[in-house]
């Protein structure tokens, strides 16, 4: 019975995911193309194959099992199909997953359950948006931080007038401003260079889901590691590999993943490095 009960959380984030993959190209499109249909209609459409167009037939519309099934191409054109598709499903799927096993062992009521998994999943699944496009195109859109920072304060006010959590907006505003002002002051001096200005900004956003500044300190730290480690693992394989890689400690690559995947380590894994 939970096994069924795991993959059904699992297979809501999948089809989450397949609506975000949607969501999240037509926001490119949005930024990078002119288009004569509002955005709202564009993704208030049938799935289509993104190479030949042709409508997706019912088969087609499993997520994951889909790409697998038919594997990774259209079945009409049979021209491949990106693997972001089939990622972007499976994590979303996975951490819709967690967040039903992170709140499932807090012992909460089922109403509070509901309200937190509405949120979180909510507010994580703009989160995966924001990593997707950052990943993609360097660039973190307000038209996706802004409704998560919105999202996030109203889970926190209704939290206090539904369930009488411990609410301190004067303490939150603080760590997110404490937290995030070192990114802007990088981004500042280095003129872009070092650190993008929307990294601070979500810095800030972030920083508020934390109680403690030990917490933030810790998923501070932890995405300036996870940085580095994913960096110096590129370069080494591309220069075995890729023997003309331009890639070098002087390229610019996207901070806002890691600092997405330090906040999913220490949210859900409770990581406090000043508890070590």
């Amino acid at each position: 019975m939970i096994f069924l009960i795991y993959f059904f959380f699992f297979y809501l984030g999948a089809i989450i995911g397949s609506f975000l993959n949607v969501f999240t190209q037509e926001l490119e499109n949005n930024f990078f193309k002119k288009n004569e249909k509002s955005f709202w209609k564009r993704i208030n459409r049938n799935s289509a194959c993104p190479k030949c167009k042709k409508k997706l037939n019912p088969l087609e519309l499993f997520p994951i099992f889909s790409y697998i099934f038919l594997l990774g191409k259209c079945f009409s054109c049979k021209e491949k199909i990106s693997p972001r598709y089939f990622f972007v499903e499976l994590f979303t799927g996975i951490l819709f997953l967690t967040i039903f096993i992170f709140l499932y062992f807090q012992t909460l009521f089922l109403n509070e359950f509901i309200f937190h998994f509405i949120f979180l999943s909510l507010i994580f699944s703009l989160f995966v948006v924001i990593f997707i496009f950052d990943l993609k195109h360097k660039i973190i859109p307000d038209v996706i931080l802004l409704p998560a920072f919105i999202l996030n304060i109203t889970y926190l006010i209704l939290g206090k007038i539904l369930f009488f959590y411990e609410l301190n907006f004067f303490k939150a505003l603080v760590l997110g401003i404490l937290f995030s002002l070192p990114f802007f002051l990088i981004w500042f001096f280095s003129n872009g260079r070092a650190m993008g200005f929307a990294d601070g900004k979500i810095i800030f956003v972030l920083a508020m889901f934390f109680s403690s500044w030990q917490e933030n300190l810790s998923f501070v730290f932890l995405s300036f590691w996870i940085g580095s480690i994913i960096s110096l693992l590129i370069m080494f394989f591309e220069k075995i590999f890729l023997k003309n890689s331009k890639f070098s400690m002087q390229s610019e690559i996207p901070f806002g993943p890691f600092i997405l995947l330090s906040f999913f380590s220490v949210f859900f894994l409770d990581i406090n490095f000043f508890l070590l």
